[in-house]
């Protein structure tokens, strides 16, 4: 315990014990190590909002009891859906974006808040048009490479009246109507 050197003491309620007790923090064992665990992975967070490879690491850490569950139940029935992966991988990107959008809030967001505003909308408004886009593809043929490959068709057909209206009122605007 070379660097252990500061004793703390706390009291927890049992749902706080339970959830410990529970708790897997790579090595740690004891309630002590996994309290340092929980401490370790708290700095790793609050440094990652300024680091982008780190960000990456949190959303990835946040995202990875879903994704192995995914991976094994996949290996498991011998399946595989291109959309899930594809969403999981764009979610990895928006927790990213997230945890540094806070990070900037933080720090630049103080000096400039106007220019961190314009800043955090594109940059999300294009990571969720990224999304829209990707799943817009899916929506181009019947059979989505999906567990359900009549996902996406299903939805988008449901938003066919809105995207007609959408384009109605674009042909106003652009013919000055």
């Amino acid at each position: 315990m070379v660097g252990l050197n500061k004793p703390l003491s706390v009291r927890l309620t049992d749902e706080d014990m339970a959830f410990l007790s529970t708790f897997e923090g790579g090595d740690a064992v004891t309630p002590s190590e996994k309290v340092r665990a929980l401490i370790g992975r708290a700095r790793e967070e609050r440094l990652s909002r300024a680091k982008p490879d780190l960000a990456h690491q949190t959303a990835r850490t946040f995202l990875a009891p879903l994704a192995a569950y995914v991976q094994k139940a996949e290996e498991a029935e011998d399946l595989h859906s291109e959309l899930l992966a594809s969403e999981l991988a764009w979610c990895e990107d928006l927790i990213s974006d997230l945890v540094i959008f806070q990070g900037r809030a933080e720090t630049d967001g103080a000096d400039n808040p106007e220019k961190t505003l314009v800043d955090i909308e594109r940059k999300l408004t294009r990571r969720l048009f990224l999304m829209v886009d990707r799943l817009m593809r899916y929506g181009l043929t019947a059979q989505t490479p999906a567990y359900d490959p009549g996902i996406v068709t299903t939805y988008l057909s449901g938003l066919h009246e809105f995207l007609e209206l959408l384009k109605l009122q674009n042909r106003k605007v652009t013919q000055g109507e």
